[in-house]
Order: C-alpha cells, then structure tokens, then sequence
C-alpha cells in the first residue's frame, strides 16, 4: 500500500485492513454496507454529525467563492468573522483568535504563545511544561514531546526536552464510579511536587482538565472565612456561553473561574492584611487544582480600594421621615394594618418594607424605640414614634422613591394623629424635602458617573 497510517501497525493493517467507506449521521459503513457507530466523533472533530446537508452546502458555497487565501499578510472575510463568533462565545477576556488547521497544530500553537507570553513579562526562564501520564496533544513535535503515552516519549520526547508528568488518574478502583471517587485523592497533590521539584517561577504552562464547582468552592474556604469581606465565585459555563455564580454544591465543571473579594463595604475597605490572605488562598488554590492564577498588583489593589471606600462615603447617606405621637402612643395593631394596607411587609430584621416588582427594597418603617417588629410583639407594642428610612445608595429613582415615601409618612401622620418631623425634631414640609431631593439627585448621578448606578448590583454590594 502507498498509503502510510499514522499511529498504526501497518503491516498488521495490510493483512487485516480496516475500511471506512461512507458515513452518514452517526455512523460510519464498511465497504459491505454495515454500520459502526461513530463512537468518538471521528477524532472529536465531527460532533455534529457525518453528512449534514446544510454544511455541505455551506462548505460548497464557500469552495467556490474563495477555495484557499494565504494568511501572511492577507486576510478574508470568513476568517475574521469565525473569529468574532468565536470572540462572542468564549469568556470575557479571551478575545484574540488564532485559527489553526487541527487539534496538533493548535497545541504547538499554544506552546508558542505561552513562551512568548513568559518572554514579553519579563520571566524568559519559564520553559517547562507539565502534562499528564497517558495524554495525546496531537502528532506535531510539542504535541508529541507533551504527550504521555509512551511509545510517543519513547520516540520524540526529546524533541521537547523535560517535560514532568502528572500521574495519571486511571485507576482501576474507580472504574464504573459516579461522582467524585474515593480513591486517588493524593492525585491531585502531584503538581505540588512538580511544583517543589522544578520551581514555579520555571514553569510556563500546565495541560489539565476542568474542575468541578463544589471542589472550587471547598478549596480554601476555612482560609478565607477570616476575611471580612465578602467573596463572589463565578465561573465559565461553556455550554451557555455565559458567566454564572458557581453554588455550594455545583458538580458542573469549569475551565475558567473568577473568585472577587470585595474591596469596600460600609465597615470600610479592605485591609492590607486581608488582601495577603486572599492573594495567598488564591495561589494555593491554583496550586491544589492544578490551575493557573493572575493576581492583581498588591498595591494597585489596595489603592483602588481606598479610592472606592473615599467616593463611597461621600455619597452615603441615609434619609429618615419621623412620625411622632402628640401626646397619645401609637398602637402596634394599627401601625401593623396602616403598614399592610399600603403594601408593605414585616422582614426578618424587624421592620416593615416597601419592595418594588422584583422584590427590591425601596424603603423601610422602623420603630424609634428599642423593640423590633414582630408579628407577635405587634398585638402589645405601643410607641411614641416610627421613622421611615431610605437608603439612597440601595435605590434607584431615588427623588422619586423619597416624594413617594415622604407622602406615605404624611398619610401615616394623620391616620395616627401624629405629627411629620425631621431628625431634629422640627417640623417637616414638602418646602423643606425639596434641597433634600436635590442632593439625592446629586448623589445619585455622581454614582451613576463612576458607573454605579444607585440601586445596582454593585451598589448592592458596597453599601451593604
């Protein structure tokens, strides 16, 4: 046979040869007509199916247009635009395509990119890279002197010179297992010791599988319950295209995470330490999942912090409309009907609140008095007065949510025969809201310029 097959015996191939002649769906037929199911998608590289009309068709259209065009100095309309579709799919960030021929050529390429990459930073020195025991990267020579089966190292390993292998996780004793399996646990300790071996400072780049959410989330967690602050994970979902918050007991997995600590809240900003602790979780997380971590600069971070903690208390405030009782109480029972009747509902932090549609608060009625709302406490409750609060960072319409706000607390002052004051206990009218509402208008245009909005999910976040 002139014909020469890449990883076969060739001559057992002569005296037995193997034949397929058609394919159509998921099936591939013999010479003699009999099916065989396409089981791996030829090289994984047919998932949609063999014989598929519309990409035929496609793929015709296209031979006759333009067949071939170099890409030296050249470019063509369908490359550039698989590179956008590409561009649009893949996580933010990742938006540079380079469009190669095959699965080899994209590992040799990446190869290329990652010591390139090392060079520009400055870390010349990172050249080694890690793989895994029984891995195919593909025919090319990086892709062969990365692959870990070993007939392949056999042969073309020192084409890519000391390449350390993770052992592989092929353990009879989790065949036919669901789930995360009870054995090889130590497995994932291996980069630890390439790590310890070579110096991470070497190595330029590590071929791994993903991971799944539960296992993300549970990788440093009793380190970084000592933060103040709070911690958001999101991760990659390459089936949807989009970034979703990665839940406590998540078995998807992920190739791409994002793990936030917030850098300001109303306690203030992050602290020095704080941030040590956080950079140092990160990296051993890496470590423990085999992954790569991009941390950003310890004093750029803090600096930025400090920014956002100073413009966040210049816009914080908080506006309270008073009721106050002229000589008699006010009862629970009819503070808790008054309340109910205009929509409002008692929370678990002892208050009554008014959300929008989708369940945001806008603002709350509190007792000025020691007691918390309660449904029970309600029945006996009387007090001498009860403020209406709005948080202005929280809201958005924040004028508008203050007028209507300021009109339930009139309707509340002469249901209850009480009188509308402000925190100093003089009398309040719609004259004396009007600079009020003027300076929630500023306020809230100057959040809407450092791009947080009032009532966003990032004013959420650090006025909380």
């Amino acid at each position: 046979s002139f014909n020469w097959l890449p990883f076969t015996p060739n001559r057992d191939f002569r005296r037995e040869p193997k034949i397929l002649a058609r394919a159509k769906g998921m099936f591939y037929y013999d010479p003699a007509g009999r099916p065989i199911i396409d089981g791996s998608s030829g090289l994984f590289a047919v998932a949609a199916g063999h014989g598929r009309e519309e990409i035929t068709q496609a793929v015709s259209r296209q031979l006759d247009e333009l067949d071939f065009a170099p890409s030296f100095y050249r470019g063509n309309p369908p490359a550039f635009l698989v590179a956008e579709k590409l561009a649009g799919i893949l996580p933010a960030g990742l938006d540079r395509v380079f469009l190669v021929k095959s699965g080899s050529e994209a590992v040799d390429t990446a190869i290329k990119i990652a010591l390139l990459y090392h060079r520009a930073r400055g870390e010349a020195q990172r050249t080694l890279f890690v793989s895994r025991e029984r891995a195919y990267h593909g025919v090319n020579f990086g892709g062969l002197g990365l692959s870990g089966i070993v007939n392949n190292r056999r042969h073309f390993a020192s084409q890519l010179p000391n390449v350390p292998l993770l052992r592989h996780t092929w353990l009879a004793e989790n065949r036919f297992t669901r789930g995360l399996p009870q054995h090889g646990g130590e497995l994932a300790d291996d980069l630890l010791r390439i790590i310890a071996t070579h110096g991470a400072a070497n190595i330029a780049a590590v071929f791994v599988e993903p991971i799944a959410g539960y296992r993300i989330r549970e990788a440093q967690r009793a380190t970084l319950t000592r933060l103040s602050k709070a911690v958001h994970w999101i991760g990659h979902n390459e089936d949807s295209h989009a970034w979703e918050p990665i839940l406590e007991d998540s078995e998807h997995e992920y190739r791409h995470i994002r793990v936030g600590a917030q850098l300001v809240d109303r306690k203030g900003p992050l602290a020095d330490r704080e941030l040590s602790v956080f950079k140092v979780a990160m990296q051993e997380m890496a470590t423990e999942l085999m992954g790569l971590v991009e941390l950003p600069a310890r004093e750029q971070a803090l600096q930025l912090a400090a920014q956002l903690d100073d413009f966040c208390a210049g816009v914080d405030i908080q506006i309270g409309v008073n009721v106050i009782s002229q000589g008699q109480v006010f009862a629970g029972t009819k503070l808790r009907a008054l309340a109910e009747s205009t929509g409002m509902v008692m929370d678990s932090a002892g208050r009554f609140a008014r959300c929008d549609d989708s369940g945001n608060v806008l603002y709350v009625l509190v007792n000025q008095e020691a007691d918390e709302f309660s449904a029970e406490s309600m029945k006996t409750l009387s007090t001498h007065g009860v403020t209406f609060l709005l948080d202005v960072p929280r809201v958005a319409n924040g004028d508008r949510v203050l007028t209507q706000m300021f009109d339930l607390a009139r309707r509340f002052a002469e249901a209850l025969n009480g009188a509308l004051v402000d925190d100093n206990r003089r009398p309040l009218s719609e004259a004396a809201l009007d600079p009020i509402r003027q300076q929630v208008t500023q306020f809230q245009a100057a959040m809407a310029a450092r791009e947080l909005p009032a009532g966003g999910a990032l004013a959420q976040r650090l006025f909380s």
